[in-house]
């Protein structure tokens, strides 16, 4: 087994056990891991995309939260299923996300798009904790709607770039599928930020992680990734 494996099994493992101690010192790795190889990319960022630097970032951030909530700990007295959708949502609209962004074709667009992302992550996360600590509400939902915009452009700059892909169908089926999928998501997370403002009585939390969450998971990430890994596959 390789060392760099050990760190995200072991935090698989501290997902199969009830919270507590031990499941918080199995989680340790992971966010030491993610601690030292921000570090490390931070120091020589220079050699590597914006959003690349951006991503191991957003990584540490999500396992902190995860950390926390293996331990059975909320910050600031959040709910224990906010801790967990916290660390989540770094791994996926931070980290997924930034690394998709990174491995588009360089131009103006993912210049920009890439500067979007520190503000869009940042934003839901200032905005989510505003909201816990009584703040006013306008704050979530500046901070969703910069995220989804951000999100939404990288989202049509994947499209069009495998819209523009030849001999390559497998791959462009699956980046385009993914794009869909983040729009998709994107959307139903704009409706529920600003739910302080709109009410819909289907968009509850619950449905939030179970479409919204899918959606970025399954839908956006892995079909991304999938599509990028083939990339690297030349035709014959």
């Amino acid at each position: 087994m390789l060392l760099q494996e050990l760190p995200w099994l072991l935090l698989l493992a501290a997902y199969c056990l009830p919270a507590g101690m031990l499941t918080a010192v199995l989680s340790l790795p992971w966010l030491i891991f993610t601690i030292a190889l921000a570090i490390w990319v931070f120091i020589h960022h220079q050699n590597f995309p914006l959003a690349w630097t951006f991503a191991c970032g957003f990584l540490p951030v999500g396992a902190a939260w995860m950390f926390a909530d293996r331990l059975a700990w909320q910050p600031l007295g959040f709910d224990p299923l906010i801790v967990l959708l916290t660390g989540v949502h770094f791994h996926y609209a931070g980290f997924a996300l930034a690394v998709l962004t990174a491995l588009l074709p360089k131009s103006i667009a993912k210049k920009y798009v890439s500067l979007g992302l520190l503000p869009g992550v940042a934003g839901v996360a200032t905005g989510i904790t505003s909201t816990q600590l009584a703040g006013p509400h306008w704050v979530e939902v500046l901070g969703v709607s910069i995220m989804v915009t951000v999100g939404v452009a990288i989202a049509c700059l994947q499209i069009r770039n495998a819209w523009r892909l030849k001999q390559q169908l497998a791959a462009q089926v699956l980046l385009v599928l993914g794009g869909f999928a983040l729009i998709a998501g994107l959307s139903l997370a704009l409706l529920y930020g600003w739910r302080f403002y709109h009410q819909w009585s289907w968009l509850t939390l619950p449905w939030m992680y179970a479409t919204h969450g899918l959606l970025n998971s399954l839908g956006f990430a892995l079909l991304s990734f999938l599509g990028q890994s083939l990339l690297l596959i030349k035709p014959s």
